[in-house]
């Protein structure tokens, strides 16, 4: 997340200490979560693939984390940083659906 309103709290991820607020770091918890399941449907694999990892603060702003589940990893979460036609990374915005 790069901008948010600050009244939100959202930068309140920590496991303990100034930055910590329970409601906020399983709110963060539970979309990285949902990250998962959405990076594993767009590279049409398990979830099991990837591992959730604990949110964190990076600059100040929340980060969500998702990694390989693998020791040397399989590349997913590479893959899923890499920008696609349009210079965004895949996991910004996944694969929309063409009709046709």
């Amino acid at each position: 997340m790069r901008e948010f309103d600050p009244r939100l709290t959202l930068n309140c991820v920590a496991r303990r200490g100034v930055f910590s607020h329970l409601p906020t770091r399983a709110a963060a918890i539970s979309a990285t979560q949902i990250l998962v399941q959405r990076a594993a449907l767009e590279l049409d694999v398990s979830s099991d693939e990837f591992e959730a990892l604990e949110p964190r603060l990076r600059g100040g702003k929340p980060m969500l984390q998702i990694a390989d589940s693998l020791i040397n990893g399989s590349g997913l979460s590479r893959r899923l940083g890499e920008d696609r036609t349009d210079g965004m990374p895949h996991i910004v915005q996944p694969h929309e659906k063409h009709s046709g």
